[in-house]
């Protein structure tokens, strides 16, 4: 099995490229065909605090042979630059949390150039 509870997952879900640990995967079915659900989790910010959310990434059915990154979400491990993936997602993640909360920006527009302090 390619999706192992426990394991990172990358989907852009609901926005960029992310990471999120699998909990869970199930086959369904609807209206529109069958599908293989994840159940994952990801940090996200609620406005006052942080924690964990979970998720379900759909990835429909297809017929014949497809690449595991051309998949709505794979397994962070099938990555060909896993280790810079990582850090990138890693950095990414201070840099929501530092920005998280209220923040008093002022900005002076002159003929050509914006100044931004804070």
């Amino acid at each position: 099995m390619v999706f192992q509870p426990g394991s990172i997952v990358l989907a852009a879900h609901k926005g960029p490229l992310s990471a999120f640990e699998l909990g869970e995967a199930e086959y369904l079915e609807n209206k529109c065909g069958r599908f293989l659900a994840l159940f994952a989790d990801c940090v996200d910010y609620s406005g006052k605090e942080f924690g964990r959310v979970r998720e379900r990434i759909d990835i429909p059915e297809f017929i014949g042979v497809k690449k595991i990154t051309g998949l709505n979400a794979f397994p962070l491990t099938f990555h060909e630059d896993e280790k810079a993936v990582a850090a990138h997602l890693v950095e990414r993640g201070r840099i929501f949390e530092k920005l998280a909360g209220h923040h008093y920006k002022a900005y002076v527009i002159s003929e050509m150039k914006a100044v931004l302090w804070s």
